[in-house]
């Protein structure tokens, strides 16, 4: 169970865990789901955003999570997928609200203080996206194609297709871009088109060892 949780099997090979999906996400179209400034914040700490995040801590610098975010946005340009723009448009937060509590969101994603599936699991970590500031995080497109066909977007999600209309889609992705981080941040802006920079987080990024966990375009043959 300990392996599990932390996710071991990533970078070290061991009996009975090699044929385990990473247990993060792929990071090979990261400019169509949020911003950049959000994901230097998570690079740079991510038990900042989600204390119960699998994801450790590097205590990277800011110039070093900068380095980062650069390299990973210069991919996400090379992907092909992009969601259509407006179609989240319409719904209707109520009753998205009412949908997340009835049709089984809360078995993996955790909101606010509902905690009942972390402890009902009996791990320390969301086996999902916590989803307690989404609207400050999603873009809402992005999010509205997600819940209607997570798999285009990253064809070995465990999400399933909830085989929702499009109408209760747009009500899901209106509550969920209600659900705002209201927390005082520090203003910042990301430089991404600097080639020193991408180039030093290629390096770092191979340094870390993050295709441990994550799938990265290029770096399918890293240890």
């Amino acid at each position: 169970k300990m392996l599990t949780e932390a996710g071991c099997f990533g970078c070290h090979e061991i009996k009975g865990f090699l044929d385990l999906q990473k247990i993060g996400p792929e990071l090979n179209n990261l400019g169509v789901k949020a911003t950049a400034e959000w994901y230097f914040r998570w690079v740079r700490n991510p038990k900042d955003y989600n204390s119960h995040t699998r994801m450790p801590n590097f205590r990277f610098s800011n110039e070093q999570s900068e380095a980062i975010t650069a390299y990973l946005w210069k991919i996400g340009k090379e992907a092909p997928y992009r969601p259509q723009k407006g179609i989240s448009a319409g719904g209707n937060a109520a009753r998205g609200k009412e949908l997340v509590e009835t049709i089984g969101c809360k078995g993996c994603h955790v909101i606010g203080d509902d905690t009942r599936m972390r402890q009902a699991r009996g791990v320390s970590y969301d086996i999902a996206p916590e989803l307690t500031r989404a609207g400050s995080k999603l873009d809402p497109d992005w999010a509205y194609e997600w819940i209607k066909n997570p798999r285009q977007y990253r064809p070995a999600t465990r999400m399933p297709s909830l085989r929702l209309t499009d109408q209760e889609a747009r009500d899901i992705v209106a509550y969920l871009m209600a659900l705002k981080d209201e927390r005082q941040l520090d203003q910042v802006k990301v430089v991404l088109d600097d080639e020193a920079k991408i180039k030093r987080g290629d390096k770092l990024i191979r340094e870390y060892g993050c295709t441990g966990c994550h799938a990265i375009k290029g770096m399918e043959k890293e240890g």
